[in-house]
């Protein structure tokens, strides 16, 4: 996919995470294609072809450039449905919530401490859509970061406004 190596390129290239959206918003059929191509077959990867598989990509791509907020931005756009307009709340659905709890056992498994991670993760967790379940695995990582003296001091920063954030929406 030309747009995940102009990404790979250029960090933080909102142009071609731009051009991503424009292209998904304008031909719809690319979602139901995706994944039918080799580069991006895996005799490892079993995840449906279409939307479920560019998002898995794409939290695979991020996970990969956890500073680069331009992937973190999309794949939030991406989760609730190329659809939806900015104008209106972030509403999560369906298997949507599982991306925000891999993101976030993933942040915590492999100590992501980049903001770009914890952004993301903050706008998922305040969404009124999100189980309280998930939202609390997110309060317990975010305290554990902050009152850990082994964190660095930007760290727990870091994670007390992400926490502030989702308490306050």
């Amino acid at each position: 996919m030309i747009a995940l190596m102009a990404a790979e390129m250029h960090p933080r290239n909102y142009y071609a995470w731009g051009y991503l959206r424009w292209w998904i918003i304008k031909y719809p059929e690319v979602l139901e294609n995706f994944g039918h191509c080799p580069i991006t077959q895996s005799a490892m990867d079993l995840t449906p072809f279409g939307l479920p598989r560019l998002i898995n990509t794409i939290i695979e791509w991020c996970l990969n450039h956890p500073s680069d907020v331009s992937g973190w931005a999309f794949l939030v756009w991406l989760i609730p449905g190329p659809d939806t307009s900015a104008g209106i709340s972030l509403r999560l659905h369906g298997p949507f919530t599982t991306v925000a709890r891999t993101i976030l056992d993933r942040t915590n498994s492999l100590k992501l401490r980049n903001e770009s991670v914890w952004v993301f993760l903050r706008t998922v967790m305040s969404s009124q859509d999100m189980p309280q379940d998930i939202r609390q695995a997110f309060i317990d990582v975010a305290k554990g970061v902050m009152e850990s003296n082994t964190e660095r001091a930007k760290s727990r920063s870091i994670a007390r406004v992400a926490l502030g954030w989702v308490e306050k929406y």
